[in-house]
Order: structure tokens, then sequence, then C-alpha cells
């Protein structure tokens, strides 16, 4: 049976009384300006105006990624990403109305959240906003929806399977955080997924797209005014309130690391070396500080383990670091692809570089480098109207909109010392965790999907 998606209308609350406030938050000028406001509901809505552009983006971002699953539901958030923008009360085929306007759909999901951006030539952009707002507060999904986008995200998942890189992170993740929040890789468990229904998606939906859990992005050529008018006349009525999030337990700092090494089927020459340490959440003042130490490891060719391990060892292929700055403490890693032979060696020489770069600060050319590196990532991202919009999302959904808009600032008040204060904080050479996928059979008791430790 066809479910509608509408919320329940409850009265405003004290957060909403005062959300009329406008608070001007970073730049001049007509380009770079960064504003938030709020509608009556609590909803905050982001823009940034690039005039001249031609275009324009709106972006929705909610508080639904894998850190809100359970082992009974994991891969739901995948499922709400694929099945909302389908289908609304007034819109049975959203894509379509999207498609008939020039628009162009992205949606992302990770961790912590799912975005849904639609650009389009900025005289569209008001219809646009009324298209996301439908999504939030009118979807409609039904068991034929539900099971058409199974059978296309089962295939997708198979795929997944095979990819070494993500059997090796869903290991990690499962290892360095068995209790935690991000267990769970954002991808999904195909069992969990192909076990969903429209129920299960509905009460889902309805949990996390509240009061709180919402948040606006939009950049590119605009009238604010019109904008904000276009939404107080689509998003009006209150949501419920979020619910109280339980208060989740880190789990204890681990008194030893944490190995795996297991087969999976890879081609014979290639193995995947992956070792990482809990860090710093997206509102810690240290995650500038981790930001530029990851990149000084691993960013770019000019890197320091590109430059001490690859290019001086033979057979590997690559190595490089990651960092996704997640809303609660969370993780950085270092991978490499390398031959079979020297997988172990390359595991000890990443844990020998760290021990280095602990009691050496970095030089100020591998400052200056890794600075550039994370400033052009940056510059790149804002280039376009839904890069601009995704960057500032993230830090919106996530609790700090600062990180987004001061991100700059922040990175050039990084000195060697503090990358060097940030490795022999995070960096603890008996607390990472290691994965090691050698060519072969997959391994029934590591199976990527259930985590575990060999015996």
């Amino acid at each position: 049976m066809e479910k509608a998606l509408n919320h329940t209308v409850v009265r405003p609350t004290g957060c909403a009384i005062l959300a009329a406030a406008v608070m001007l938050l970073a730049g001049c000028g007509p380009n770079g300006r960064v504003r938030m406001e709020r509608l009556d509901n609590g909803i905050p809505v982001v823009l940034k105006t690039m005039h001249g552009s031609g275009v324009a983006t709106v972006m929705l971002l909610v508080a639904a990624g894998s850190a809100y699953e359970t082992e009974s539901n994991r891969g739901i958030s995948r499922l709400i990403e694929r099945c909302l923008f389908r289908s609304t009360s007034g819109r049975p085929d959203v894509q379509k109305t999207i498609d008939s306007y020039g628009g162009e759909f992205a949606s992302y999901i990770n961790q912590d959240f799912v975005s849904f951006g639609v650009t389009v030539e900025r005289s569209h952009l008001l219809d646009m906003i009324r298209v996301a707002a439908s999504v939030v507060d009118s979807s409609r999904v039904d068991e034929t929806l539900v099971a058409s986008v199974k059978t296309g995200l089962m295939r997708t998942l198979e795929s997944e399977q095979e990819k070494p890189r993500v059997a090796a992170l869903n290991l990690f993740l499962r290892n360095a955080f068995p209790e935690g929040p991000y267990r769970f890789f954002p991808l999904g468990n195909p069992k969990t997924v192909q076990s969903l229904h429209a129920d299960d998606v509905v009460r889902y939906y309805r949990s996390r797209f509240v009061s709180g859990n919402i948040a606006f992005v939009v950049t590119g050529d605009f009238d604010r005014h019109t904008v904000m008018e276009t939404f107080r006349q689509c998003l009006g009525s209150p949501l419920p309130p979020a619910e109280v999030e339980p208060a989740i337990a880190q789990p204890p700092e681990p008194t030893g690391p944490k190995q795996v090494r297991t087969t999976f089927p890879l081609p014979s020459k290639i193995s995947l070396v992956a070792v990482g340490w809990k860090a710093p959440s997206v509102t810690d003042p240290d995650t500038y500080d981790v930001d530029v130490l990851v990149s000084c490891l691993g960013t770019g060719q000019g890197s320091r383990l590109n430059a001490q391990v690859r290019q001086s060892m033979d057979s590997v292929y690559s190595i490089w670091a990651e960092y996704l700055t997640p809303k609660r403490p969370g993780y950085l890693m270092i991978l490499s692809l390398c031959h079979p032979r020297v997988a172990e060696k390359v595991k000890a020489r990443i844990l020998s570089e760290v021990e280095i770069l602990k009691k050496d600060a970095v030089t100020p050319a591998e400052l200056i480098r890794a600075k550039a590196a994370l400033r052009s990532i940056m510059a790149y991202s804002n280039q376009s109207t839904l890069g601009a919009a995704y960057y500032l999302g993230h830090g919106t959904i996530l609790g700090s909109l600062d990180f987004s808009i001061n991100y700059d600032r922040y990175i050039d008040a990084i000195t060697a010392e503090d990358v060097r204060t940030a490795a022999v904080k995070y960096l603890k050479g008996d607390q990472y965790t290691s994965v090691i996928l050698l060519p072969g059979p997959q391994h029934g008791k590591v199976n990527p999907w259930k985590g575990g430790i060999p015996k």
C-alpha cells in the first residue's frame, strides 16, 4: 500500500521563536558572502551568492547516515537516498520534473548525512526549491518503489563487494569501532538491505526528517529575499522535533594494536595495506592540525609517504592518506596498494615514518606544500555551485559552519610544531588498527560485512 510521508503538525518550540534572527557569517561583497537564516520551524538555510554564474544549486542535507543505523537496518540510509526525489504528493515523478527544467540532480551519502542537490539555470531555482521542500514533507514510498530501488542497489552492492578498498574499510571500522556509531561503512549490507520494506523506510524517514536534522543550502546567482520567501511559503509549518539522541559511549582506548591479515579476491600481484587511528571530530579545534598532518603524510605525489615509501621501495604502486572530518570523533587512515611480498614491509615503513614525524617536525617546504594542497581542494570545490553547496552543507549539518567558512584562516595558522603535536596525540604506536588484504579466496571469518579478527 502506498504511504504518504507527511509530517504531523506540532506546536513550535522555543527554538523556532529565535529562528527569525539573521546571521552574517563571513565574507564581503556580492560574491563570497555567506548568510544563514532560519525558517520559523527551525530549519537553517545557508545562502552563498555567486553572481555571474548564471546557475544556482539548492541542496537538502539530512542527518541520516550509517552512524544512525543498527545491525538490523544497516544500509537503510542508502535506500532512503535512492527512494527520495522520486515521488511526492503533488509530483508523481520528481526526476521528470527536474529534467523538464534542465536540472542536474546529484545525491551523496556518508556516515553522518545524506545530501541531495539540484542545479539549474538561475530562472528555475524557485521551482527547484519547491521540489526540494516537497521531498521534506510529502515524499511517497510504496513497496513497488522500494522493490525497484533495491534491485538496482543490490547490483551495486554486489559490485562494491569486489572492491578491496571497500572490504578493507569495512574490516577496519568494525575492529576500530566495535560498538561506536562509525562501525558501519555507509554503503550498506546486502543481507539487511534485501530484508527492508516500505514500512521500514517510512519509519526511518519520519525519525530523521525532523527539526534539527535538516538543513538547506542555496548557492549561485539568486536574490536572497525571493529565495527565503519561497522557502517560507513551502515550509512554513512546524516539523516534529528531533528525538533526543541517546548518549553514545566511546569505546575505551585500546591497549594494543588491532591487526587483521586475510585473503581477498585480488590480482596475484596486488595487495592492500591500511593503517588507521582514531581522530577528532569536525568541531574539535584539533581537526585543522590533523588535516594538515594528513596532507603532509599522504596528499599528492610530494607528500612524505610518497617520497619515503612509494619512491624508495620496490613494488609500491600507490600510497595515500584519508581523513573525513566527521561529526563525532572518527578516524584517519593511510592506505597503500603494493605487491603482496612487500605488504608487511609497507606497513612497517608507514609506522616508522609516523614515529619519525612525531620526533622531528615537518620542514617548512612540507608545511607549505601541505597547506597548498588543502587550499586547492577547497578552491576546486568552490568553483561550481554544487561543490560550494556541498562544502557549506557539510559544515552546517555537522554543527560547524565555521569550519566551512573560515577553513583557510585556521589552516594558515597551523605551524610545524602543531603538526608534530597532533601526530604525537593521535598517531599512537600502540593504538592503531591495520588491515592487510592478500590475494586469495575470501576468508569467511573476516567477511568485510561482518567484521572480526581472525584467530
